[in-house]
C-alpha cells in the first residue's frame, strides 16, 4: 500500500476543509485536486495573491489519504526543465509514457489510466512537492 500520510492545501479564508477540496484542471500534475507533504509550503500558496495567513485572509486545511494500492498511484519524473522530457510512472514501477510535458499531454495519458487517484511530484520533476488527487473521496478533512 502507499501511504501518503497527512496532506495540506492553502485556500482563500472561508471555505470548509470539504469545500476547499476543488478540482483544478490543466496543472502540473493534470486535472486534481492540488496539495502538498509541506504544511508550511501549503501556507505560502493557495487562494490568490490576496491571501495571507499573517492577515488573516488564507487558510491551510489539513486531509488524512486513504491508503492506495501501487496501481492507483503514479509519480512524474523530469520535465522541470526546458526541454526535458517527462516521465509518467505506476506506483508498480510501470513506465506509462515519456514525452513532452503538457497538461493536456498528461491528461491524455491519464484518461487510458482511469485507475490512477493520485499523482504525486518527485523532486526535480515539474511537480515537485505537488500531489494531484483525482478521487477525492480518499481525503477526510481532520479537525
Amino acid at each position: 500500500m502507499v501511504k501518503l500520510g497527512t496532506v495540506y492545501r492553502g485556500t482563500e479564508t472561508g471555505p470548509t476543509p470539504q469545500a476547499a477540496l476543488r478540482s483544478f484542471e490543466g496543472g502540473d500534475l493534470g486535472h486534481g485536486v492540488y496539495l502538498t507533504g509541506s504544511k508550511e509550503l501549503a501556507g505560502s500558496y493557495g487562494g490568490g495573491p490576496q491571501a495571507s495567513l499573517s492577515k488573516g485572509t488564507r487558510t491551510v486545511h489539513s486531509y488524512d489519504v486513504k491508503p492506495l494500492y501501487p496501481e492507483e498511484v503514479a509519480y512524474i519524473f523530469g520535465g522541470h526543465k526546458y526541454g526535458e522530457p517527462a516521465h509518467l510512472v505506476s506506483g508498480n514501477g510501470i513506465h506509462l509514457w515519456s514525452g513532452e510535458w503538457s497538461a493536456k499531454n498528461i491528461e491524455a495519458v491519464l484518461q487510458n489510466h482511469p485507475d490512477i487517484k493520485a499523482i504525486i511530484g518527485t523532486p526535480d520533476s515539474i511537480g515537485i512537492n505537488q500531489i494531484s488527487v483525482r478521487a477525492p473521496e480518499i481525503l477526510t478533512p481532520k479537525p
